[in-house]
């Protein structure tokens, strides 16, 4: 996972940038410190902190690749799980025995396709 996100760093910033927004829905409705919410603010996500969270949930990802019309859907087939992304098999021959190693590697795939979408909008932008 540390290569994957190493390897697309537009996406790995877009999935920090996402996990905060997320971590401040969620504390909103708690009364903080002005410094508490100016931390915040500045509070980025370490990689071997997304490695872990990545690594044990890696469905965390599938609303966020959502957000950019990047649909993956795990499924099952003669008992082993595999996965597609936007309609597009991922995994030929290869399938999993347990769903979430299916999962992990759906979003590992996901990557280089947002990397890519997400380099051509910066592009666009300087332009």
């Amino acid at each position: 996972m540390k290569k994957i996100l190493e390897e697309n760093p537009l996406v790995t910033e877009a999935i920090q940038k996402w996990m905060v927004e997320k971590l401040e829905e969620n504390v909103s409705s708690v009364s903080l410190t002005k410094e508490m919410q100016e931390s915040f603010k500045n509070y980025i996500i370490s990689i071997d902190k997304l490695i872990d969270i990545l690594g044990n949930n890696p469905r965390t990802l599938f609303d966020f690749f959502d957000l950019y019309e990047i649909y993956i859907l795990p499924f099952r087939r003669g008992g082993n799980f595999s996965a597609t992304i936007n309609g597009a098999p991922l995994f030929k021959e290869n399938t999993f025995a347990e769903r979430k190693d299916a999962e992990r590697q759906a979003a590992e795939e996901a990557f280089p396709l947002l990397e890519q979408i997400l380099d051509t909008d910066e592009r666009d932008e300087e332009e």
